[in-house]
């Protein structure tokens, strides 16, 4: 994510064009005096896989500020997203380091350290145990993809994790 000149930019990589995307952001405001109400609105700028420039209305929401100590986290509220994500996750992560295998065979292992890591960080979001199950699915998902015989020369063996 960068931010410039009242702008922020999130760069989401290669996205399949049938998927639906979740990203959770995080909006710092300054605080305002319980009860009253702040309306958030603005727009969605992105280029489409051919390269068009593609525009869209954010739906308007409403913040309401609360009195210090009366705000607490309820459980369950960010599941759902966080669950979605990890789909994402996954299948960018499998993506991605098939194009590293294929691209610069030498930056593999170091792709997929940084790819597990990302996934076990977000996932700790469902807790460790949760973390620890998705980095192992996502493992074998890497190990299958390092045993197919389309990414390296015959008789090459690869290690992968």
């Amino acid at each position: 994510m960068v931010q410039s000149d009242g702008e922020a930019i999130v760069s989401a990589g290669d996205i399949p064009y049938d998927t639906e995307l979740e990203i959770p952001l995080r909006l710092a405001l300054v605080g305002g005096r319980a009860g009253s109400k702040l309306s958030i609105e603005g727009r969605l700028t992105f280029r489409s896989p051919a390269g068009h420039e593609l525009e869209t209305l954010l739906n308007r929401v409403s913040v309401r500020f609360m009195a210090k100590g009366k705000f607490d986290l309820r459980e369950g509220v960010v599941a759902p997203v966080v669950e979605h994500v990890l789909l994402q996750m996954r299948a960018a992560s499998v993506l991605g380091l098939a194009r590293s295998i294929a691209r610069k065979p030498e930056e593999r292992e170091q792709r997929a350290r940084i790819s597990l890591e990302s996934m076990r960080d977000y996932a700790s979001l469902l807790g460790d145990e949760r973390a620890e199950q998705e980095v192992m699915r996502i493992e074998e998902r890497f190990y299958d993809l390092n045993a197919s015989p389309v990414l390296h020369q015959p008789g090459e063996t690869r290690r992968v994790g």
